[in-house]
């Protein structure tokens, strides 16, 4: 029965993390393993598919510079995307090169945030869990809003729309 109450808090945050290099793909990992549950893919192509099928993913970190689809067409795709839990997921960008256009450009796309190549562990891990509660909090909110919604139009006892919806859209 309290064990209900507990069971929230111990489901990590899902990190879909796209880069084409197997090496810092494993560096993430290891970096971010303990703390949430981590989804990997080699391109934006594979980045974009995976966040079509899952629909746990909540923050996603990808590289700037990759074959197929590179980082700054996947994030201007997403932020595109008619899903909204798509349109909004934070994504934080992630590149070795340390010029200012860079980093620009992937804000201007729509990157939430931009790290650059080495990786320092604790920072990662700090600004995945920032844009991880952010996500989860938004999430919460949207679900209370539609709440509200239906309580405002609909009647609880007959489920069906209220007076002050008819009013509304009369």
């Amino acid at each position: 029965m309290g064990d209900d109450n507990n069971a929230g808090p111990e489901v990590l945050a899902r990190v879909l993390v796209v880069d084409d290099s197997t090496v810092i793909r494993k560096a993430i990992e290891k970096k971010l393993k303990n703390h949430f549950e981590l989804r990997m893919a080699a391109d934006g192509e594979a980045g974009w598919a995976a966040l079509l099928e899952d629909d746990r993913v909540s923050v996603l970190v990808t590289d700037i510079e990759m074959p197929v689809l590179d980082g700054y067409g996947l994030i201007c795709r997403i932020r595109a995307a008619d899903d909204a839990r798509i349109r909004n997921i934070p994504i934080i960008a992630v590149t070795g090169a340390e010029d200012e256009e860079s980093r620009e450009r992937a804000f201007a796309c729509g990157a939430t945030d931009f790290i650059v190549k080495p990786i320092d562990a604790m920072q990662l891990r700090a600004r995945v869990h920032a844009q991880a509660r952010f996500s989860q909090t938004s999430a919460r909110l949207t679900r209370t809003e539609e709440a509200l919604r239906d309580q405002a139009t609909l009647d609880p006892l007959t489920h069906l729309c209220s007076r002050r919806y008819f009013e509304q859209h009369c």
